[in-house]
């Protein structure tokens, strides 16, 4: 789980529309390779919202809607101006539970002095061409318990940069009637997953 941070520094992705055929199939790439090797594609029409680099090996790389997002670090000021602290987490993107149909999705870095990915429930899968673990669970999970997701599909991806214990997550919050729908999409994001492999010295 992602737990808010303080002093947060907002990550810059970069976004390319593609084309995948007619019929509104159009998905746009998310690559962010200053903070991360991770690419996909998702969504035309989803909403996107930056994340934040945090401390203890955490980072929030972007959140993904059906709905409107609000900035995931909120700012706080003193009266005279100046800047006290900050508060980032999943509970500043999405202002209200997800009305039904909804679908909300973090796609977090765990890279962790401890534990790791191998500890992880989940079935195993591969994505991206890297070991991987996937969980369906009923209801809101940890990650979704602001949207009030009757569904929360979860991805866990080992890390290349630290294959031990450092892993990729992405928690995909649905809400009913449309769950065939978004499950749809969101598989189809994890099959468009790529990653930028460090280059081996020559």
């Amino acid at each position: 789980m992602v737990r808010p941070f303080c002093l947060a520094l907002i990550a810059l992705p970069l976004l390319l529309v593609v084309g995948c055929g007619g019929g509104g199939s159009e998905t746009v790439k998310f690559d962010a390779p200053n903070l991360s090797d991770l690419s996909f594609s998702y969504p035309r029409g989803w909403q996107s919202e930056d994340g934040w680099v945090g401390s203890m090996g955490q980072e929030a790389i972007v959140f993904l809607s059906t709905e409107r997002l609000h900035p995931a670090c909120k700012i706080f000021h003193h009266a005279n101006g100046q800047v006290t602290g900050s508060r980032c987490g999943p509970d500043q993107v999405l202002s209200r539970s997800l009305p039904p149909g909804g679908v909300l999705v973090a796609w977090t870095g765990h890279f962790l002095p401890s534990g790791g990915f191998s500890e992880l429930p989940g079935k195993p899968s591969r994505i991206g061409d890297h070991p991987a673990k996937i969980l369906l669970q009923r209801g809101s999970s940890d990650e979704c318990w602001t949207s009030q997701a009757d569904e929360t599909l979860t991805a866990y991806i080992a890390s290349s940069s630290a294959p031990l214990t450092g892993w990729y997550q992405m928690d995909a919050c649905m809400r009913i009637p449309r769950l065939a729908q978004a499950k749809t999409q969101v598989e189809a994001m994890l099959r468009s997953v790529s990653f930028k492999e460090a280059s081996s010295p020559s």
